[in-house]
């Protein structure tokens, strides 16, 4: 396979998990809204709409028991981090795009790899809902990726201005 139909076939992996991210925010406050609107669990809401005869089992375990501040807090949290995702995701699509047109050495590819170095590292660091409540979890997989990722911007700047010098070299 040659390399710019990997690159393609890569694009094209990295728009569609943007736009099923994009997908997932849009439902989660949807859910959210309609939990503040109803004043209701939403899965409660949900399994109104839901005929039980088909046999469609939705497990309301836990979530049935959450007040509506909880859905609110939890709902925003998980919109926050699924947009944040989907700028990760937003990034590598423009990094992809320029790979595509042989731009390999230029200043916005040196720009786009810091810029996704410096979300990873905040993604690492937002907080998580479980069924106790929101925590802090500092998750350093992710923190190590952001240093590494942020490392090889570096080394994409020094190769930058090593072409910068070779184009005027004579």
């Amino acid at each position: 396979m040659e390399n710019s139909n990997i690159i393609k076939m890569a694009r094209g992996i990295v728009k569609a998990l943007s736009i099923l991210t994009l997908l997932l925010a849009g439902i989660t406050a949807l859910t959210g809204v309609l939990a503040l609107i109803f004043k209701e669990p939403v899965l409660d809401f949900l399994m109104k709409f839901v005929d039980k005869k088909e046999g469609v089992i939705i497990s309301a375990k836990g979530l049935s028991f959450m007040s509506t501040e909880e859905v609110l807090i939890k709902t925003t949290l998980l919109v926050v981090s699924l947009f944040v995702l989907y700028y990760i995701f937003r990034l590598v699509r423009r990094l992809l795009d320029n790979l595509l047109v042989d731009k390999v050495f230029v200043i916005e590819n040196v720009d786009l790899v810091k810029r996704t170095s410096y979300v990873v590292a905040l993604y690492s660091l937002l907080p998580v809902t479980s069924q106790t409540g929101v925590t802090l979890n500092v998750n350093i997989t992710m923190l190590i990726m952001a240093f590494i990722v942020w490392i090889f911007s570096q080394v994409l700047a020094k190769a930058n201005a090593i072409a910068e010098e070779n184009e005027f070299t004579i």
